[in-house]
């Protein structure tokens, strides 16, 4: 594992706010004039507001995804 602080901020981002939907450690980890970069598609503003608000939608799709796929797999198709 890494010792460069950057990287354990991403890690710790990754798998206690994407992972695990922690989003305590979202109001911790992001300073509350945090810009994004990164263009995302679906209209969320580049901010604070608009990173969290991103990471909730894809951890609902990915509920919804394993949903699905337990329902589908358990019709026989």
């Amino acid at each position: 594992m890494s010792s460069d602080p950057g990287i354990a901020v991403v890690r710790r981002n990754t798998e206690e706010v994407q992972g695990r939907g922690n989003f305590e450690v979202f109001e911790e980890l992001f300073a509350p004039d945090f810009v994004d970069h990164t263009p995302q598609p679906g209209g969320f503003t580049p901010d604070r507001d608009g990173a969290r608000n991103l990471y909730r939608t894809l951890r609902a799709a990915q509920r919804l995804k394993r949903t699905m796929a337990h329902t589908k797999g358990g019709s026989g198709d």
